[in-house]
């Protein structure tokens, strides 16, 4: 033998030698690797859920609260909100956490963290299956495992598509490659079953077909190509049909910008909108330099993981030019490709079958990704898209250098420069792990990393909120709006905030403007008309709300607000086929029913008045309003055994009413049990009430924005019961009685708050709209509205509403110059019906040029009956 020979044959000894000392150290260091991982993940049990797409897959989404058999029919069906295209059976797993720990976030992030350790186990088998060596096969597994760019997929609880695919897809690969070797067809079905498991968990699992047929071609080298083929086609059938359906959804949905359907009224959206730039803003000659730019990116970003962020904004375009950066990594991308392609020949890589495999793996998923489809939403590259790619990239790099390990000249240079990558991936993963704790260190880190993203400072203005930083929330909105005029998002939060302080006007300005840059923002317009609902101004409040619903007429609480409407209107039928419409469109709708329950006891039917609100407490026996209003129905029919049951149910539930206590003390002195008439009486006064007066304001007022009048006036007469010299406290306790139709208790309260406060300009002005109420009381209006506008000469509701009182007294002049006054004053903020008041007036004083413009301005605006008096009189 000679020597080269037993030079060679050393090497090969010492390669087996390591080899067979990994063989019964494997067990050992997988445990290792996954000991590790589970150090470094665990801490996510703790972290909370994030204000960036959680909210869409696991808070709002109706589906994830029922296991039950039509639930998860629905899910895969018929599930809530298909426009946002959830997976499924990510959405079942999601619902498996709900049914343990509701919205806890604990569970969802355990459960995230079992699937990416599991994952590790899945890629090591892949690796010994494709033919790689133990080494090898636990440096591909280790470095999948400790990669930073995980971190999003594992510590995010919306990315549970991105683990639970994963697993999946690498299960039905492995089953397939078991098919590929043994031809037993029971490892087909099983293999087709999990594809389609990793199809619905996640449709870019649309992949899978062309990763096995790979796998027969190139790594089994099969060449029976009809058979192969054929035995590969049903598993494209599944991703056609679904993806041809789902993108017929997406295109259909991209031109309306429908992600603004998400309109239940949080306290916040943080939805990114129009005014960001996205898919759809680039040509395609934009998306191939997009895709030159992404793939460079990533293989940069994966070898050298630094400043990592949760988006990576697609850019804005200057003069339909990109900036220099992104033509030179696109000239790059090509280099790259061109050498890979010459190396891969010049040293007869192709002849490596797992390499080129491996290879094949990590460009079909990478592919889906570089924007020639409308995958990724508005980021030009996301962390977790690698999560599955990358293990085929890493089958590669491993498959052609495990060999270094017994080579005497560069075994040591070989684990230096693992170990160094190693250690470097560990850190900046344990240093990236807890950024995923909260929407705020989230975005504070986006912000610190993309300082010019105005979608992270509304966000994180949203966490502010949250956590009642106003001031501060605002100013992350301001800086939103200066960054990106024409981002909608902003404008709207902002309006939240001003009505939150009780500025209107304000609100209503920002919600215009927020309707002015996107005119299907239904939410803004649903804003306009509840703030015009609780100032009376029904006409516009009707307008906009019905704007809301021709957007989208599924929307709750447009339809619940015109349903308010229309009760303070005493259209009671209209009242409730929209509390109807609200009810089939709430998952609880309590409320609802209480309210349809209310409406029947003011048309005197009774029996229809009993069901509804028996069906408001069957759905929830906590709801003390609902016990409180069956108790007055059977107080108004005599029947005070049941209405003394309910009215004390209602106390039980929430002692901080006066109302059951009042009703029971009345109904025990009409039987003349004085003695307990008087304890209740004295109920009143011992009730337990919350300390904080601005808490207790805040709750009225919330009531009355949901125009549950009845417990905003039970709080205020309570608080006017412990501070009876504060008069503001009447004009608000006048102003629900107002609402309720008690003009004379309205009157009382208004009174007594111009007694304690003669220069209070609001409490008149009440007063003169609560006597409005009153027929034939236009002249004691007026001078209330005299009295309020010598005190406050810059009420514009109180001149409009002074000039309607004079055109119904036939004052037409008078009613003129005030709603032109109080227009004037008003702006855009007047309701469109003082233009058909101010119409009719002119029309009254022969002024048919000036009521014409009047009507077609209402036209204009938006007020539709107004045509009725175009048609009429100016055409």
């Amino acid at each position: 033998m000679t020597s080269k020979n037993k030079k060679k044959l050393n090497k090969q000894d010492r390669f087996e030698n390591i080899v067979k000392g990994l063989k019964k150290k494997v067990f050992l260091i997988m445990s290792g690797i996954l000991f590790l991982n589970f150090l470094l993940y665990f801490q996510t049990r703790n972290f909370d859920f994030v204000d960036y797409d959680d909210p869409t897959y696991v808070i709002n989404n109706k589906d994830v609260r029922d296991l039950s058999f039509s639930g998860v029919y629905k899910m895969f069906f018929d599930p809530y909100k298909p426009e946002e295209i959830k997976p499924p059976l990510t959405v079942f797993t999601l619902a498996i956490n709900y049914s343990i720990s509701e919205f806890n976030p604990a569970s969802y992030h355990i459960l995230n963290m079992l699937f990416h350790l599991a994952n590790i186990i899945l890629v090591f088998y892949l690796a010994r299956k494709l033919g790689l060596n133990e080494f090898a096969s636990l440096a591909v597994a280790f470095f999948f495992s400790i990669h930073p760019f995980n971190v999003e997929s594992v510590a995010w609880v919306t990315a549970r598509k991105e683990v639970q695919y994963t697993f999946f897809f690498l299960t039905a690969l492995l089953a397939y490659l078991h098919f590929l070797d043994k031809r037993i067809w029971w490892q087909y079905l099983l293999a087709f079953i999990l594809f389609v498991c990793a199809f619905y968990s996640k449709y870019s699992a649309v992949t899978f077909p062309l990763v096995i047929l790979a796998a027969a071609l190139i790594w089994k080298q099969r060449k029976d190509y009809l058979k192969t083929v054929a035995e590969v086609v049903p598993f494209f059938i599944l991703p056609l049909y679904i993806t041809i359906n789902s993108f017929a959804v997406v295109f259909e949905e991209s031109g309306a910008d429908m992600q603004q359907s998400e309109m239940e009224a949080p306290l916040f959206e943080d939805i990114p909108a129009k005014g960001i730039t996205d898919y759809y803003d680039f040509t395609l000659k934009d998306k191939i330099i997009l895709g030159g730019y992404s793939f460079v990116s990533y293989l940069e970003k994966y070898v050298f993981p630094r400043n990592l962020r949760l988006i990576y904004p697609y850019p804005q375009l200057s003069e339909g030019q990109f900036s220099s950066i992104y033509y030179i990594l696109f000239f790059l991308s090509l280099i790259i490709v061109a050498l890979a392609v010459y190396l891969i020949v010049y040293f007869n890589i192709w002849q490596n079958k797992t390499a080129m495999f491996g290879l094949f793996f990590f460009l079909s998923g990478l592919s889906i990704l570089l924007h020639v489809l409308p995958i990724g939403g508005r980021v030009v590259i996301a962390e977790r898209y690698m999560y599955l790619p990358q293990v085929g990239l890493l089958i590669f790099i491993f498959s052609l250098s495990s060999h270094l390990i017994y080579s005497k000249l560069y075994r040591f240079r070989y684990y230096a420069i693992l170990s160094v990558f190693a250690v470097y991936f560990v850190f900046q993963t344990h240093a990236r792990i807890p950024v995923w704790e909260n929407s705020y260190e989230l975005f504070t880190d986006l912000i610190e990393k993309e300082p010019d993203y105005a979608v992270s400072y509304n966000n994180l203005a949203s966490w502010y909120v949250l956590n009642n930083q106003i001031n501060n929330a605002a100013e992350l909105l301001k800086k939103a709006i200066e960054i990106s005029p024409t981002y909608p998002l902003p404008y709207f939060n902002l309006g939240k905030i001003a009505s939150m302080q009780d500025n209107d006007q304000l609100a209503v300005q920002l919600y215009r403007k927020a309707i002015e840059l996107d005119p299907f923002y239904s939410s803004a317009y649903n804003n306009i008309g509840t703030i015009y609902l609780n100032s009376e101004q029904f006409d516009s409040a009707i307008v906009y709300l019905n704007k809301a619903l021709d957007i989208n007429a599924q929307l709750h609480l447009p339809n619940f607000n015109l349903g308010v409407v229309y009760d303070e209107l005493m259209k009671y039928e209209k009242a409730i086929n929209y509390f109807k419409i609200a009810a089939n469109l709430n998952e609880n709708p309590y409320i609802e029913y209480n309210n349809i329950g209310n409406i029947y006891i003011k048309m005197d039917e009774d029996h229809a008045a009993e069901a509804y609100l028996l069906k408001s407490i069957e759905l929830n026996p906590s709801y003390y309003l609902s016990y409180y209003n069956l108790g007055f129905l059977y107080e108004l029919n005599d029947d005070f055994e049941r209405a003394k049951i309910n009215y004390k149910k209602s106390v039980e539930l929430n002692p901080n009413q006066t109302g059951p206590y009042l009703s029971l003390a009345n109904i025990y002195k009409e039987a003349g049990d004085k003695q307990t008439a008087n304890f209740y009486l004295s109920k009143i006064e011992d009730a337990p009430i919350d300390s904080d007066f601005e808490n207790r304001i805040d709750l009225a007022v919330s009531y009355e924005l949901e125009g549950n009048m009845v417990a905003a006036n039970q709080i205020y007469k309570q608080l006017v019961a412990e501070l009876p010299d504060n008069p503001e406290l009447y004009i608000r306790l006048g102003f629900t009685y107002k609402r309720m139709g008690e003009v004379d208790a309205a009157l009382s309260a208004l009174n007594q708050s111009i007694r304690l406060d003669p220069a209070n300009a609001s409490a008149y002005q009440n007063k003169a709209m609560a006597l409005l109420r009153l027929e034939g009381n236009e002249f004691a209006a007026i001078e209330n509205f005299d009295k309020a506008l010598s005190l406050d000469n810059s009420l514009g509701d109180a001149y409009v509403n002074r000039g309607t009182a004079y055109i119904k007294m036939g004052n037409f002049q008078k009613g003129v110059e005030d709603l032109t006054k109080g227009i004037e004053i008003l702006g855009d903020e007047v309701a469109l019906n003082m233009y058909i008041n101010r119409g009719i007036a002119n029309l009254n004083l022969g002024n048919q040029e000036e009521a014409c413009k009047d009507f077609n301005t209402a036209l204009e605006k938006g007020y539709q009956n107004a045509i009725l008096f175009v048609r009429d009189h100016c055409e």
